[in-house]
């Protein structure tokens, strides 16, 4: 079975990509593009009862990881 990124809108239309589930009990994260370009990423957790108010944290990368590209 392969997993795929979802897409998911807030309630004030931010846009974030979810990471596939990898492992049952490990948690995943989703991710949000910045106006430079560089992403952030929150709990998928936090993300389902917040929103735009998750509590999101800068990422090195600008690109998505390797979990959500392959």
């Amino acid at each position: 079975m392969i997993d795929y990124v979802t897409v998911e809108i807030g309630s004030n239309g931010s846009t974030v990509m979810v990471e596939p589930e990898l492992r049952k009990g490990l948690t995943r994260r989703v991710f949000r593009r910045m106006l430079d370009g560089s992403l952030e990423w929150a709990a998928y957790d936090d993300w389902r009862m917040h929103n735009e108010r998750a509590r999101f944290f800068g990422f090195a990368s600008r690109d998505l990881p390797a979990s959500m590209t392959s």
